[in-house]
Parts: C-alpha cells; sequence; structure tokens
C-alpha cells in the first residue's frame, strides 16, 4: 500500500523572513562598503586636482620668471636675503618678491599681481656654474592636506644675459 505524502508534489518553492533579512542585510553591507569607496574616491580625486592646479601655476610663474630673466638689459640683483629679484628691462624695473605667503611680480609702475598662491618658502640665489652665470628660483609650496607626504617643490633656472648682483 502506498502513502500519499503530506504536501502536495506542485507545492511552491520559496523564501522565509529570515532569508530575505538576511539577503537585505548583505546587500546593505555591499552598498555600504562601496559608498565609501566612492566617498575616497571623490576625496583622492580632488586633491590630484589640487596638484595639477599648483603644477600648472607652478609652471606658469616660473615660465614668467625666467622670460624675465632672458630679457634683462641691466644688473639683476638679488635682495633682501634672497626673498626679491629686480630685473631691469627695457620697459623698467620688473621685480618678484615673496610675501603673504604668495610669489608677486611688479612690472614697472603698475601693481603687484599675485602669480603664485599657497607659497609656503620662496628663495631666489645665484647659480654658479663653469662657464655661465645662471639664477635659481626655488618654490615650496604649502600641503593641500595633512596627508600629502611629500611637499610640492619646484626649482627653476634661468641664464641671463645681464650680470647678477647679490645685495644683503
Amino acid at each position: 500500500m502506498k502513502l500519499s505524502p503530506s504536501t502536495p508534489s506542485h507545492a511552491r518553492a520559496g523564501i522565509t523572513l529570515i532569508e530575505c533579512l538576511a539577503y537585505i542585510s548583505t546587500l546593505l553591507v555591499i552598498a555600504g562598503v562601496a559608498f565609501n569607496s566612492l566617498g575616497r574616491l571623490w576625496a583622492v580625486t580632488g586633491r590630484l586636482a589640487g596638484v595639477t592646479d599648483d603644477l600648472r601655476d607652478s609652471t606658469r610663474s616660473g615660465e614668467q620668471w625666467r622670460a624675465d630673466v632672458r630679457a634683462a638689459h641691466g644688473p639683476i640683483r638679488i635682495e633682501e636675503g634672497g626673498l626679491a629679484c629686480v630685473i631691469e628691462t627695457t620697459n623698467g624695473p620688473v621685480i618678484w618678491f615673496h610675501g603673504a605667503g604668495s610669489l608677486w611680480r611688479r612690472a614697472g609702475d603698475l601693481e603687484p599681481s599675485c602669480w603664485l598662491r599657497r607659497v609656503e618658502t620662496c628663495q631666489f640665489n645665484p647659480d654658479p656654474r663653469t662657464h655661465v652665470a645662471a639664477l635659481q628660483l626655488n618654490v615650496q609650496l604649502m600641503p593641500r592636506s595633512r596627508q600629502s607626504r611629500q611637499p610640492s617643490a619646484f626649482t627653476f633656472l634661468a641664464v641671463p644675459t645681464a650680470p647678477i648682483a647679490v645685495t644683503p
């Protein structure tokens, strides 16, 4: 004699409430990890954009300083212990100086213009070479965050056609 099973053969398969809660909690954990990673990615991208802005602005400033040095028609003076560089040109003196956390350029009688912000240190130095006299501009920028491992530092060299004078 054959006994019939207690459940019909066409019984529906389904999930219990406990399984449903387990799936939802797993989904929430995965979503939390993904959003945390996305937040870190946005922060790093923002810092990277800032570093590239620093690189662009520093390069633009250094190239303008080099152009001014090449355009010198009189002696180039390094003053204030290396914090200022006075370049005599045909259009009047061009003065580069570090002040108020920025690198400034003053051409002739015009108002000074800020060429680079967030400057921590800036130093103009003569760079004596064997066969040529050169000038060196060293700029170190303030770090963008506490997590910066290496400060942004830039060195620019220029070879003037005019003599270099260092005054204290």
